[in-house]
């Protein structure tokens, strides 16, 4: 493996996964209080609720590291299957 290979490697799973990532926020508090980040699972959780029973606003938040973990790993796996898909188009049309 070169260096190039390497860093270019290195580059595309983060832009795949910054993509993936933005492509998936949904931030909806101002209509049901619920902020969710990130593709195929959702690895942050933000939510926010009122009790009337004890009349109190609660915010809850969740950061999950198995799912960060696994929508790194989605990346890594959306990369390299974009990398041979590309680089078979570009072999039939030489």
């Amino acid at each position: 493996m070169t260096f190039r290979f390497l860093s270019r490697a290195v580059l595309g799973v983060i832009v795949s996964f910054t993509v993936c990532t933005l492509l998936s926020y949904r931030n909806e508090m101002p209509n049901d209080g619920a902020l969710q980040i990130g593709f195929p699972f959702h690895f942050f959780r933000q939510s926010v609720g009122y009790d009337p029973v004890l009349n109190v606003m609660d915010e809850a938040s969740n950061f999950s590291y198995s799912y960060f973990v696994g929508d790194f790993l989605f990346a890594i796996l959306l990369f390299f299957f974009l990398q041979l898909l590309f680089r078979k188009i570009l072999t039939k049309k030489k």
